[in-house]
């Protein structure tokens, strides 16, 4: 195969969680500032982003460290309250089916996610993450990770499977995480659409489920 491994965002496309991201976030702003969010604002300056750039736009400055580790918690946590409820906190849909294929094929995998380490941990618990994925092929917002569209979370992403991103596919589905995955030079790049925006850089193919990769991609 000419393509030896594929990276994926976790947030929108293993996981359809945008809206459990919006409830926590609306209620943040509303908490910090005094009104709501809208979904478009959320769009343009928080999705496919990190914490940290988040919160220093809604709170239109920066904070301490330690303060600005209080927000974030509070705000996954309040995340992580929401999501366990909702009866659609199960991987996206094909997911399920591409993880079987790549596992069967033996084709190294990684996640490059925004999400801090609570967070991680517990998609790793309630989805049974690492039926499919190494824990320390996870890559996440550790505090040291430029917020994309730097390329620097790909690029580690790409060097915990020991290959070089021109040889690996990748599956993104934010403006900013398109634009990362094309800065690091990926190979293909394939954008999980939910149809609220247009890609902003050149993609391989757009695609609505994970399921619609094949072997055949990795030719």
């Amino acid at each position: 195969m000419k393509y030896k491994g594929i990276v994926f965002d976790f947030n929108g496309v293993i996981l359809w969680d945008d809206p459990w991201h919006e409830e926590a976030w609306i209620r943040v702003s509303e908490m910090l500032r005094g009104q709501s969010m809208s979904v478009e604002e959320m769009r343009q300056n928080i999705w496919g982003g990190n914490n940290r750039n988040a919160f220093r736009y809604v709170l239109g400055k920066d904070v301490s460290a330690e303060k600005l580790l209080e927000l974030i918690e509070y705000k996954e946590k309040l995340y992580r309250e929401i999501a366990i409820t909702k009866p659609d906190f199960v991987l996206s849909p094909g997911a399920e089916d591409l993880f079987d294929l790549l596992l069967k094929n033996r084709i190294p995998r990684a996640i490059a996610t925004s999400s801090e380490i609570n967070n991680v941990n517990f998609f790793i618990e309630k989805l049974n993450l690492e039926k499919w994925f190494d824990r320390g092929n996870i890559v996440y917002d550790d505090g040291t990770v430029p917020s994309k569209p730097s390329p620097e979370i790909f690029l580690r992403a790409a060097k915990k499977l020991g290959l070089d991103p021109a040889v690996c596919l990748v599956v993104e589905d934010s403006s900013r995480g398109l634009e990362a995955a094309h800065n690091a030079g990926f190979g293909k790049i394939f954008h999980l659409s939910h149809g609220h925006q247009k890609a902003p850089v050149d993609v391989h193919r757009v695609i609505k489920t994970l399921n619609e990769i094949t072997l055949a991609d990795f030719e």
